[in-house]
């Protein structure tokens, strides 16, 4: 049978069950070694724009600087970039789009975009701009 970590996926994720299927095989006890998976843009903008809003609310709370957060994300998750990083690639505006969208259509404060994303979106800046 599986172990946790002696096996990898490989797959192209139909959009109806991205969702469960990440939680399925994160959050559980046998967990890959590796995943690979191709996603609907849309799908992988919506997760990031999730991992950029957390990251914003840690550096609203001053509990670490932005260039921290993306480097403990790059090398204690093994991300490609960390969640500034990634703003950056996608546009801080279309991080707050796209937070903004899925907030008015679910309804759900976890898609809420944060303030210092907000303020930062409206004055055009990267998030690794360093506090005035």
């Amino acid at each position: 049978g599986l172990s946790s970590g002696n096996y990898k996926i490989a797959s192209n994720i139909p959009y109806y069950i991205t969702g469960q299927l990440l939680r399925v095989f994160l959050s559980g006890n046998c967990q890959p070694k590796c995943m690979v998976l191709l996603l609907q843009k849309e799908v992988a903008q919506r997760i990031v724009a999730m991992i950029v809003n957390i990251g914003c609310s840690i550096a609203q709370s001053r509990t670490a600087s932005p260039a921290d957060i993306d480097k403990a994300v790059t090398l204690g998750l093994n991300y490609p970039n960390g969640p500034f990083k990634f703003a950056d690639v996608l546009g801080v505006k279309n991080i707050y789009r796209i937070l903004s969208s899925m907030n008015k259509i679910y309804a759900d404060p976890r898609y809420r975009p944060n303030i210092w994303l907000t303020r930062r979106a409206k004055l055009g800046v990267s998030l690794l701009t360093p506090e005035p």
